[in-house]
């Protein structure tokens, strides 16, 4: 996944499980009335749980809740009707192809309308029918760091959704101001159900070749502008407080804007874990506590 700074600037925050695309190339020409359509009423039952559940994960990190965009809806919807056309996914598209509408999601965000500076994209196939189903495939793609990272931006208060394959299409508008002191962990703290093991071969580029399975990814979050350094992080299962082994990770020390660790194996099932990390933002050091409980998966 990447996100796409209107002007010059891209910055890569992750990937995507397809590979990941650029936000300049050749652009169709506008889409008509593209501001109007689709609203949010309009779309499937699956694209609207899979946008609600996003919200309900921001909001409990208290994170900005995303608007329903009608512009950026157009685009991800667009892109998801390419990438089936040409049974491909991914986010790049290619001029000539059946469903071209621009080589990157910016290129894609600005023919439909959007006039917002900041656009990122993350897809995760599927075909979901349900309320249920999509907000279970956000849980899901929320499980790859890399998915995660652009989904729980702090910058980004504007998103639409399309399906088949599931395309969501951030942007951010207006004056949003981002507390550079804030860090957000997930899982969040308070969290139930959380999946209990993640295959990295299932996000590309792989983040850990090598490693077939880890338990879920923890993660900590920053403002994408704004940096901080992690001095620490520990896992336990909150009952006789075992420590659960996680894979050394070379970031520790550095100064990022997100960072991730993995769980040597795969987490026990209907467990109460609590994962604390200590970080140094904004100047100051801080202890990070997210206290939360698997699945029975």
């Amino acid at each position: 996944m990447q996100t796409f700074k209107r002007g010059a600037l891209a910055l890569i925050l992750g990937t995507i499980l397809a590979g990941c695309g650029g936000g300049g190339g050749d652009v169709a020409s506008p889409v008509a009335n593209s501001l109007e359509v689709p609203t949010l009423a309009s779309t499937a039952p699956a694209v609207q749980g899979h946008y609600a559940r996003l919200n309900d994960v921001r909001a409990a990190m208290g994170l900005t809740t995303l608007n329903w965009n009608a512009a950026l809806a157009t685009a991800a919807q667009a892109h998801a009707d390419y990438q089936r056309l040409n049974n491909v996914q991914g986010h790049g598209e290619v001029q000539g192809l059946p469903g071209f509408t621009g080589v990157g999601y910016g290129d894609r965000a600005a023919r439909a309308g959007y006039s917002g500076l900041l656009v990122g994209e993350s897809i995760i196939g599927g075909t979901p029918q349900s309320d249920q189903e999509g907000r279970d495939l956000m849980d899901v793609i929320l499980a790859a760091p890399g998915h995660r990272t652009v989904l729980l931006a702090h910058e980004f208060n504007e998103i639409g959704v399309g399906a088949a394959p599931m395309t969501n299409v951030l942007g951010q508008r207006g004056t949003q101001w981002v507390d550079p002191a804030r860090v957000s962990a997930y899982p969040y703290h308070g969290q139930s159900g959380v999946l209990t093991a993640f295959a990295p071969a299932s996000e590309s580029p792989n983040p850990l070749p090598g490693v077939a399975l880890t338990g879920m990814p923890l993660s900590l979050h920053g403002s994408m502008f704004n940096s901080f350094v992690v001095t620490g992080a520990t896992l336990v299962a909150t009952v006789g407080a075992s420590p659960v082994a996680l894979l050394a990770n070379a970031d520790v020390g550095q100064s990022r804007s997100a960072f991730v660790f993995y769980p040597a194996a795969a987490l026990t099932p209907n467990t109460a874990y609590t994962f604390t990390a200590q970080v140094n933002v904004a100047g100051s050091a801080r202890t990070i506590t997210s206290a939360f409980t698997t699945g029975g998966f």
